[in-house]
């Protein structure tokens, strides 16, 4: 038997239409909060981002990338 509890389905069984609804909400929430930490560090001046180690130019790649995926050039050695 299938609940709705909190807005979330509770049980064994969940139909493949229910999971596949899960998934583009949870990508969509994803997108949104990438977009929006994009908004917010394009409004940063040049010396913030610099403290905090970003060019302007890297905002979205910083945001859309893995984490351990950015090197910058002194980091090879």
């Amino acid at each position: 038997m299938t609940t709705l509890t909190a807005g979330k389905f509770s049980g064994a069984s969940r139909s493949p239409v229910q999971i596949l609804t899960q998934t583009w909400r949870e990508k969509a929430r994803a997108r949104r909060e990438k977009h929006a930490a994009i908004a917010a560090l394009k409004t940063l001046n040049a010396a913030v981002l610099r403290d905090i180690g970003i060019d302007r130019s890297e905002i979205t790649s910083v945001i859309h990338s893995q984490p351990q995926g950015r090197r910058k050039t002194h980091d090879r050695f």
